[in-house]
């Protein structure tokens, strides 16, 4: 804590450790993976609050990169409840939550390997479009949660998963047709897709891959990379196509 001892004794702004210092610090105990630093960054983050209510120094209020920063780490190891207990935390303090920290979370979930995974990450995509719909439009889904979604979805168990797959590439079509130019399908969106179908129990899975190949390169010139032919490889492993 010697940073925090550091920001209570200088009498020197210039000097005094800050919001992006400490960031710096718990991602640097993040990265280190040691036992424990994960309670150390909480730690940090305990006595940036303290410290900043205490003194009226906003520079020194975690923010939202300050949390997303030990949210990483919790995700790393799958922690979906330490994340969620975070984000609370955040809601609690009036921290401006954006779809990083949803992105985050999802990423915990799938990392979890929960039983229920698709579900989970259903649960919070809904949750990101209902925090969208309600002002705080940082929170709508971005590319990065689709994506992260369907991995979810390729984990799942759930016999519907191929639907929902289908119902996010008609979500994220609707984006770009409407003119947002992130929202354009790509490769990553496609392997996505592909890894859906391919770790399903569809008996048609393997035509069903080469035709979403076909229809993805007709419609957004998309040409498939190695991976795509490596997932539909895989498919073919386990198919019962006539």
């Amino acid at each position: 804590h010697r940073l925090t001892e550091m920001s209570d004794q200088t009498n020197n702004e210039g000097l005094a450790p800050d919001k992006f210092t400490y960031t710096s610090l718990m991602r640097a105990l993040v990265n280190e993976k040691a036992p424990g630093n994960l309670e150390k960054c909480v730690a940090v983050l305990d006595r940036m609050e303290d410290f900043a209510e205490r003194t009226g120094k906003e520079s020194v209020m975690p923010d939202e990169m300050a949390y997303a920063t030990i949210m990483n780490g919790y995700a790393k190891d799958g922690n979906v409840q330490k994340i969620e207990s975070l984000i609370r935390r955040m809601k609690q303090k009036k921290i401006h939550c954006t779809n990083m920290v949803y992105n985050i979370l999802l990423n915990a979930i799938v990392t979890s390997k929960a039983y229920d995974v698709g579900e989970r990450a259903e649960e919070i995509m809904k949750q990101m479009e209902e925090e969208s719909a309600d002002g705080n439009i940082d929170c709508r889904p971005s590319l990065v949660s689709y994506i992260t979604y369907l991995k979810a979805l390729s984990r799942s168990r759930s016999p519907d998963k191929i639907a929902r797959a289908t119902k996010v590439l008609e979500e994220i079509v609707q984006r770009f047709e409407s003119g947002d130019e992130a929202f354009r399908p790509n490769d990553r969106i496609l392997g996505s897709l592909l890894d859906v179908i391919a770790k399903s129990n569809e008996p048609r899975k393997v035509s069903m891959c080469l035709d979403l190949i076909g229809r993805m390169k007709k419609d957004y010139a998309i040409t498939p990379n190695r991976v795509a032919y490596n997932i539909v490889l895989s498919a073919c492993a386990h198919h019962t196509d006539p």
